[in-house]
């Protein structure tokens, strides 16, 4: 799902290895976007990779908002728009989760 969301432009992706914090899934990622727009882009590529990949249709927001959340179970993702993200601040709140490190994290970041 990173991949996904690296593939559509995101910025400043990162996942969270979450388990030990929360009982109800394993795994946040979280991206920033940086229009309306491109979150919808986001979340339909990632709804539609996970249907055919996987056989999973999440549960969350259907229309592109400034922090959309995407529930697949094991994964939930968010997607915020920059003020969004600053101001909620997930990596922070969740300071105690595991970094996952992604394969495509030394190339350079999109940047708007």
């Amino acid at each position: 799902m990173a991949k996904v969301a690296n593939e559509v432009k995101a910025a400043d992706i990162k996942v969270l290895f979450v388990k030990p914090l929360v009982y109800w899934t394993r795994f946040f990622i979280i991206a920033t976007a940086f229009s309306r727009p491109q979150i919808d882009a986001i979340r339909t590529r990632m709804a539609d990779h996970a249907e055919e990949k996987f056989g999973k249709v999440p549960n969350g927001d259907l229309k592109p908002n400034s922090w959309t959340l995407l529930d697949f179970g094991d994964v939930v993702v968010h997607i915020f728009l920059p003020p969004q993200r600053e101001f909620y601040n997930l990596e922070e709140f969740y300071g105690n989760a595991t970094s996952v490190e992604l394969p495509f994290a030394d190339e350079k970041p999109f940047r708007q």
